[in-house]
């Protein structure tokens, strides 16, 4: 919502007016410093400009300076016949020339309906507060009645007087207007001036309540500290607890929140289920942020053995009993199951019925989260494209869990779109908690693709935020985020430097353990420290769903320690199983980091036809991903071994030449390749087997390809690539 200032924030009964204007008024009357001290050069020109104005204003006629009282009051440029209304003042353009005489206007007409307004936002606060009360209330009615609006209530609060029943009845409606149509920051802000101007003190009580009712869906509203200071004067209740229990727990006093909520649990007793349910449903939440998992689960068990619960408040509560399940048991999919068994129905629902968000976001972050990405995206895409709820976290965290998702599957740009989206729609809810997950997506992002100096700064200004923020859970981001950055550098001593305080609390995060444990037992390998890499394998092992294939991760970290322990050929047996046969849905990343690594041991056993094939293919997958620093280590060791590079393919690592396999459409060589073999005729499942990659990555990229060619079917392809080829031939350099 925009303001104009004085900006009315919610008053205390005694006051009656809004805050003042933020800008030039902080040293007006002031002739000492309140702590003894000499004033500053700034201090004493503002002292000087509120003396001048005030000896000023004493010489204006009456017209001119209740014309002037208007536009310090509007705060913003006006037409002059308005200001002349609010004003009453029957000849404008006279009073006009006074003031810009006196030099508080500057104007330049192109006819009185060009808008006029002070000449600065200092002049005008210390106009604003040089002004008699009486005169500076006046102006604010008669702007009430020319302005529509929260504006136009705005200025009727700030002319008001102690109490107005009246005022308050509107200003109420009109909250709870804006409450029906979902805009909770404007609601909560008109229910909090209603409250302001409350004849009675029980009908403030009565007020407040109700916003605090409205804000437990909304802690993060822009008013919710001044209703907090309002709701800590009064007696405890359901209500005010709730609200002062979440919003302690956002800026993580957990301990404050925790009595909070005892003190609510105690007052529900007779309370209908749904609201004791609410209060359970602040407990397990508080749990689930200080990482309590055996309470989180206790609490949520207890809430789904209650008949007729809410939907919404079910399926909050299986979410937190499968939450807690994984983690006390360190398993992702040990999530998945006791989702499963806890909704059954999740198993049959399609795209098409409605309900069950909560569920779908719940089971897209735990696939995402075990490796498999294409079913996560089904889910995710669903609850981003159905949620119609109010902004909480499944939004912003749906969000930032589609773009670990894509980013798994390769398309880095749709992912850092994802994130960006999410990030935003965490800041239109004013929380940065729930902006975190995405923040770190862009982060690694940044450190793979060699952004350095931008990845640093995300990083540090993620473990702000995590800091001061929380929840304990969300640690593992910041930490994965920096882990990620001193991997691309190179400096495995700082990655385990990064995740030590994530390793050291395995059970809160044991369900993100896919996403930097990987990184963890590469560092530990690759400082020497293989006892300690042996069990953390291990861990990561038994996280795994039983009778499941070892991913390329799995197979990449098992021949790394095997090499690092002297078996170079149980290493090189490892590998060459993984790159022949990829699993289903591994990254095109971690792919090329298991060809880069069995290039570089073949190289070490003097297999240089060999190393030179996978090294190639390796570079080729991190020029595709834009991972600039990856590609620029795998094309040293090509030549070093005097490989020969077509010149466009070293995907601008030498000078800024443009890859070779990039079409003016621009595919990317994964694409390219593709495209040539299914132009060829092969089927999805043949093109799999020929590029070692699943066939739901060909679907996902050939869905790229049609995108960018705007062709809608396979048949198409020939003429298209012949295009492509015509127009590579036209670009290629002559020797």
């Amino acid at each position: 919502m925009s303001t104009f200032s004085p900006t009315p924030q919610p008053t205390t009964a005694a006051d009656g007016l809004g805050a003042a204007p933020r800008a030039g008024h902080e040293a007006v009357g002031r002739t000492a410093r309140s702590d003894g001290g000499q004033e500053t050069p700034a201090e004493l020109r503002a002292e000087a400009l509120h003396h001048a104005t005030a000896r000023t204003l004493d010489e204006l006629p009456e017209p001119s300076l209740r014309l002037l009282a208007a536009m310090a009051v509007v705060d913003q440029e006006t037409p002059l016949p308005i200001l002349a209304v609010i004003a009453d003042v029957a000849d404008p353009s006279a009073a006009l020339d006074d003031l810009i005489e006196a030099g508080f206007v500057t104007w330049f007409p192109r006819g009185l309906a060009q808008p006029v307004g002070i000449s600065s936002p200092s002049l005008r606060g210390v106009v604003y507060w040089n002004l008699p009360a009486s005169l500076r209330r006046a102006m604010h009615l008669a702007s009430a009645e020319q302005v529509s609006g929260v504006h136009g209530l705005q200025h009727a609060l700030l002319g008001a007087g102690r109490s107005d029943p009246g005022l308050a009845t509107r200003l109420e409606d009109e909250a709870t207007r804006y409450h029906q149509a979902g805009d909770t920051e404007r609601a909560g802000t008109l229910l909090l001036w209603s409250a302001d101007v409350s004849v009675d003190r029980d009908e403030q009580e009565r007020r407040l309540l109700i916003a605090a009712l409205w804000g437990q869906l909304m802690p993060t509203a822009g008013w919710a500290a001044a209703l907090g200071q309002r709701l800590a004067l009064l007696e405890p209740s359901v209500e005010r607890n709730l609200f002062l229990g979440h919003l302690a727990g956002r800026e993580a006093r957990f301990e404050a929140a925790q009595s909070l909520f005892d003190q609510a649990r105690r007052l529900v007793d007779d309370r209908p289920p749904a609201e004791r349910a609410a209060v359970e449903l602040a407990v397990a939440t508080l749990h689930a942020d200080t990482g309590d998992l055996e309470a989180e689960q206790r609490v949520a068990l207890s809430l789904l053995a209650q008949e007729g619960l809410p939907e919404e408040f079910r399926e909050w509560s299986v979410w937190f009993a499968a939450d807690a399940h994984g983690r006390i048991h360190h398993s992702v999919d040990a999530s998945l199951r006791r989702l499963e068994l806890l909704a059954p129905e999740l198993a049959a629902s399609d795209d098409d019925r409605p309900g069950h968000v909560v569920l779908r976001w719940a089971r897209g972050m735990w696939l995402a989260q075990s490796g498999r990405p294409s079913q996560a995206m089904s889910d995710l895409q669903w609850v981003v494209r159905s949620y119609d709820g109010p902004v909480g976290p499944v939004l912003p965290l749906s969000y930032a869990l589609l773009g670990y998702a894509r980013f798994q599957l390769g398309d880095w740009e749709a992912a850092l779109r994802d994130a960006h989206e999410g990030i935003r729609v965490a800041a239109a809810r004013n929380d940065r908690r729930y902006a975190i997950p995405a923040a770190a997506l862009t982060a690694s992002i940044s450190a793979l693709r060699g952004d350095w100096h931008v990845a640093a700064e995300r990083v540090d200004s993620l473990a702000r935020d995590q800091r001061t923020l929380g929840p304990a859970r969300y640690a593992v981001f910041p930490a994965m985020a920096a882990a990620t950055l001193a991997h691309a550098r190179g400096e495995p001593g700082r990655v385990l430097a990064a995740l030590a305080p994530v390793a050291a609390q395995l059970g809160l995060f044991s369900i993100e353990q896919s996403l930097w444990r990987p990184l963890y037992v590469e560092a530990l390998i690759d400082t020497g420290r293989l006892a300690t890499a042996h069990t953390a394998l291990a861990s990561l092992r038994a996280a795994v769903e039983p009778g499941a294939r070892p991913t390329t991760v799995m197979a990449r970290l098992e021949a790394r320690l095997a090499a690092a322990e002297g078996d170079l050929a149980a290493a090189a047996e490892q590998l060459a199983g993984a790159v022949e046969q990829p699993a289903d849905e591994d990254s095109p990343f971690g792919l090329a980091q298991l060809e880069h690594d069995y290039g570089r041991l073949l190289l070490g056993t003097r297999r240089r036809r060999s190393a030179i094939r996978w090294l190639l293919s390796a570079h080729g997958r991190y020029v595709d991903l834009g991972a600039r620093p990856f590609a620029e280590r795998c094309l040293r060791q090509l030549q070093e071994v005097g490989a020969h590079i077509p010149w466009a393919a070293t995907g601008g690592v030498e000078g800024d030449v443009e890859t070779a396999d990039r079409s003016p459409v621009a595919l990317t060589q994964q694409e390219y390749r593709i495209t040539q073999l299914a132009a060829q005729g092969l089927t999805n499942q043949q093109i799999a087997r020929a590029l070692f990659v699943s066939a739901k990555t060909i679907e996902y990229h050939l869905g790229n390809v049609f995108a960018k060619l705007g062709i809608a079917s396979r048949r198409q392809l020939r003429a298209e690539l012949d295009a492509l080829n015509d127009g590579r031939a036209e670009k290629s350099p002559t020797v």
